[in-house]
């Protein structure tokens, strides 16, 4: 059986996203195959927090995952507010999502046209 680390391995990343606080695992496999990480933090809340509920050796792992990601993205200003201090060594940004509600009025109807 391979391990998860066997397998990003096989695929000779470049980078390796991590998508939530819940794929620390992907940034702790950047790690040791040396590559950067990008990851996008969902969560509003703190990483100590996230991880409490898994077994202490696992909130380790995922604690110090935050040491080694290359970059952050943080998809609201309230996500990045929860970030420790200690971060500073990474950049850390807020993703601007604007959703365009009048292409929504009349059932969408202009906006499934637009995206024909």
């Amino acid at each position: 059986m391979t391990t998860y680390l066997e397998r990003i391995a096989a695929l000779s990343p470049t980078t390796i996203i991590a998508n939530t606080l819940a794929s620390f695992q992907a940034v702790d496999a950047a790690r040791a195959l040396d590559v950067p990480s990008l990851w996008i933090i969902r969560e509003s809340t703190s990483p100590h927090r996230f991880f409490r509920y898994l077994p202490r050796q696992i909130q380790a792992i995922g604690l110090a995952s935050i040491e080694h990601a290359t970059t952050f993205v943080t998809l609201a200003d309230a996500t990045r507010r929860h970030w420790p201090p200690n971060t500073a060594h990474v950049k850390i940004g807020t993703a601007l999502s604007r959703l365009q509600c009048q292409r929504y009025e009349n059932g969408g109807r202009e906006a499934r046209h637009a995206n024909r």
